[in-house]
């Protein structure tokens, strides 16, 4: 038995008009930020975003895929480091803001007042922070791993480079060239050899 194709969804006019209320919102957030309104070759009208936009909505915090190249890595590393002092400096401002809520709970509670609302505030804003410094966490954790697979590959290049190749000098400058393979023979005897006598 084969099976029909999906239909698409049929939204109601009030679901349509909540996606276009929505669409209409963003497209005036992103103007407002500089976006523009360009016409293509099919006359159709599309909003370019500023660079600034592309890298403010550009999610990081996911982790980086096992075969990401140095480059995607070396780009998630410099958003990372761009967005890392905005966040910690998030984090400081809500630390502030706790500790500040915190002495007016307390000098209002000693006066008998209602705290109840100062409270939840608190609360609220504690989960904030906790958030923040999480994702700060995260995305620091990220940029290290990626760090570390960049030192890694770079460390397996120099081996590979100081094992396969040899310094000359040529008109009293040095010079790299591969290692022949009689000159890679050689230094496997000679270890050998080495190995032997210990």
């Amino acid at each position: 038995m084969s099976k029909s194709p999906e239909s698409p969804k049929k939204y109601t006019q009030k679901e349509m008009a909540e996606i276009e209320k929505s669409r209409a919102l963003s497209d005036a957030e992103l103007l407002k930020g500089g976006a523009k309104f360009r016409i293509n070759e099919k006359e159709e009208k599309l909003l370019i975003p500023t660079k600034e936009q592309v890298v403010e909505n550009t999610p990081i915090d996911y982790p980086l895929s096992k075969n990401a190249d140095e480059r995607e890595k070396n780009e998630r590393i410099f958003l990372i480091e761009q967005e890392l002092p905005k966040l910690k400096s998030m984090a400081l401002s809500e630390e502030k803001n706790c500790i500040d809520l915190q002495d007016h709970i307390m000098r209002i509670r000693g006066e008998g007042r209602y705290v109840a609302d100062f409270e939840r505030h608190l609360a609220e804003n504690k989960a904030a922070l906790e958030k923040l410094k999480e994702k700060i966490i995260k995305l620091e954790n990220i940029r290290n791993e990626a760090q570390e697979s960049i030192w890694k590959i770079d460390r397996e290049k120099m081996r590979d480079l100081e094992e396969n190749t040899v310094v000359d000098v040529v008109d009293g400058r040095p010079v790299r060239r591969r290692k022949s393979l009689s000159e890679k023979m050689k230094e496997k005897e000679i270890a050998k050899r080495e190995d032997g006598v210990v």
